[in-house]
């Protein structure tokens, strides 16, 4: 359901955590030449959720989230080859952003706040403890949808390009207040 900016983490020599999606994006390639989405699905799920997740799931979940897995096999290279610059995102977005992540999330995820965090210094970061990487989904009472003034990247969950090369995801991007949920905290 969205595009990461994977790319960014080759771009700034964070080589081991891009090597960790690159791991990722392989698992997706090789069970779509196999036909094995539900091996490959295994393998994401307990990447972004934890170990076990799958495990956890009932059959009828299971069946689904392989299915919704598909799309990934021509998405991870939108998200590993784009060129988007940060001045362009910089450019593109307003100073008002504001990116949402679980204090859990997986490496990849948090090398990409700290990129943010390090050169867009006009957003505001907000982590939240309830939930891991895939809270959002896991835990729906997430924030809603209030404002309109203030632009909300759900890091891992939702991340619009500002380039075409945006091929997923929401068109319409939450928006906070002026104040976050009593459960995220502000950085």
């Amino acid at each position: 359901i969205e595009p990461n900016p994977f790319y960014l983490l080759k771009n700034h020599a964070d080589h081991d955590s891009y090597q960790e999606v690159l791991n990722i994006r392989d698992i997706i390639k090789a069970n779509a030449f196999k036909e094995t989405w539900g091996q490959a699905a295994e393998q994401f799920a307990d990447y972004w959720n934890g170990s076990g997740a799958w495990k956890k799931m009932d059959e009828l979940r299971r069946e689904k989230f392989a299915e919704a897995l598909k799309p990934n096999f021509h998405e991870f290279d939108c998200v590993i080859n784009e060129t988007t610059t940060l001045e362009e995102w910089r450019d593109v977005l307003p100073l008002n952003t504001h990116i949402l992540f679980s204090e859990q999330t997986v490496n990849s995820i948090r090398k990409i706040v700290t990129i943010f965090e390090e050169t867009m210094s006009n957003w505001t970061f907000h982590s939240y403890s309830d939930g891991a990487h895939m809270a959002p989904l896991t835990h729906p009472n997430a924030p809603s949808a209030k404002g309109q003034h203030q632009r909300l990247l759900l890091l891992g969950y939702i991340l619009p390009s500002p380039t075409a090369c945006f091929i997923g995801g929401l068109e319409k991007v939450t928006a906070l207040e002026s104040q976050p949920p009593e459960h995220y905290t502000q950085k």
